[in-house]
């Protein structure tokens, strides 16, 4: 099990270091791993789990007891024809385990005493339960770390996704103006009639109402991108990816990811069903159909003439609240109830990760789709060029061609996002 110190030194690493003085520039980040990293480390969800796990596991106790461990001090003035003065009663008891304890006791007058205590029906699944939300709190700590850090990269990648639109998009409008002029010089010479500027015109002017809304997709996206990473603009940039950049970091997480050994049991919420149950097993077992109390203890001391003083005595307890039947008649039903919902959390799981799988099939089939498209675009380049040359072709159909080629790479840019994502909800089940 972890040591707490670590963990402490961990959290004010995270949460100190991000606020530490002297960082005035805004620092950049050109990567989908450096963008995972940052929304981990600044993510407060992350962080309150994080603090929670730390609590949890403050919380858990040895089984050794000794922590508990207490002195007590007794101090009495009397005045007697015996007696006239202060009699101090200095006392020590060591819990060893739930069921034993011993003492040891001393007075001004060297009266000293040691004791043994024995309760042998005590029992309590303090410890256990502790243990268990440990483990839950770990588990939350992973979860909330791991949506942190797919939340943020896919508002990233949503984010650079508007970004090229609205660039193609800005595009497109210009060589749209351009034509429109074009068709307004050649109207002038009689070439066209009125109803091709207008329709011209139509085409620019709609391609002008299209960069608006590409604009305000990518203040949208923008917004989600930095509410994600916990920051703002001032304090961190993003880096957009070009296609290669993407690419290589499609090939690094199929590395890192395989569906095969992807399992809906090792989902989170599966997981946290099953710790579920096993704090109902713990419970019940805890949990006696009659729990009397029973204890015995014994003392032997010295007195100040050195006489051996020797006690002991046991105590039995019972009541009708010892009886604890319709409690575990509860305590059954709320551990069938976690079986029940464990196993609709593992069908649940199933379809999601089904639904994961097929996902990320249909992102590698859009991809294939992409990069012919890429590869035929890339040859209409070549053959306008070429009939550019020879006089077959205008340098505003050869721009045409160029914005095609444009598109084409835009939209392999987005079939490799689509298919980075659907590698990350993979993730979730290793």
């Amino acid at each position: 099990m972890k040591k707490t110190g670590s963990l402490f030194i961990f959290l004010f690493i995270i949460i100190l270091f991000p606020f530490a003085p002297g960082i005035a520039e805004a620092e950049v980040l050109s990567s989908l791993e450096e963008i995972a990293a940052y929304a981990s480390a600044n993510n407060l969800t992350v962080r309150a789990s994080l603090l929670q796990a730390a609590k949890a596991e403050d919380d858990i106790i040895s089984a050794l007891k000794l922590k508990f461990s207490e002195v007590t001090g007794d101090f009495q003035y009397s005045d007697t024809q015996d007696n006239s003065g202060w009699t101090n009663t200095g006392k020590i008891t060591l819990p060893i385990l739930d069921q034993i304890s011993i003492s040891g006791q001393i007075d001004t007058n060297m009266n000293y005493q040691f004791g043994i205590s024995l309760n042998p029906l005590a029992h309590s699944d303090t410890d256990e339960q502790a243990v268990i939300s440990y483990q839950s709190a770990l588990l939350k700590v992973e979860n909330e770390r791991l949506s942190a850090e797919q939340s943020a990269v896919q508002s990233a990648l949503s984010w650079m996704t508007a970004l090229k639109d609205l660039e193609i998009q800005e595009e497109s409008t210009a060589l749209k103006k351009t034509l429109y002029d074009d068709e307004k010089i050649r109207y002038e010479r009689g070439e066209v009639t009125l109803d091709d500027v207008q329709t011209a015109l139509l085409e620019w002017s709609e391609a002008r109402s299209q960069v608006s809304g590409k604009q305000e997709a990518l203040r949208q996206a923008e917004t989600a991108l930095y509410s994600a990473l916990g920051m703002g603009t001032e304090v961190i940039s993003i880096e957009p990816l070009t296609t290669g950049d993407l690419r290589k970091a499609l090939l690094k997480i199929q590395e890192q990811v395989s569906p095969d050994t992807a399992d809906p049991v090792s989902a989170y919420s599966v997981q946290s069903s099953y710790l579920q149950i096993e704090s109902s097993q713990v419970k019940l077992k805890n949990t006696w159909i009659f729990d009397p109390g029973l204890s015995a203890n014994a003392n032997l001391g010295f007195d100040t003439n050195n006489q051996m003083v020797l006690s002991a005595g046991v105590s039995v307890s019972f009541s009708p609240d010892n009886i604890n039947a319709s409690d575990r008649d509860e305590m059954k039903q709320d551990l069938a109830l976690s079986r029940v919902q464990t196993e609709q959390s593992v069908r649940e799981s199933s379809l999601a990760l089904q639904q994961a799988v097929d996902s990320l099939s249909s992102s590698r089939l859009n991809r294939k789709v992409a990069e012919i498209e890429l590869e035929q675009a890339e040859a209409l380049v070549s053959e306008a060029e070429f009939l550019r040359n020879t006089g077959d072709f205008s340098d505003l159909e050869l721009e045409e061609t160029y914005l095609t080629l444009r598109k084409a790479e835009n939209s392999l840019f987005q079939a490799y996002a689509e298919e980075y994502k659907a590698w990350l909800a993979i993730k979730a089940f290793l």
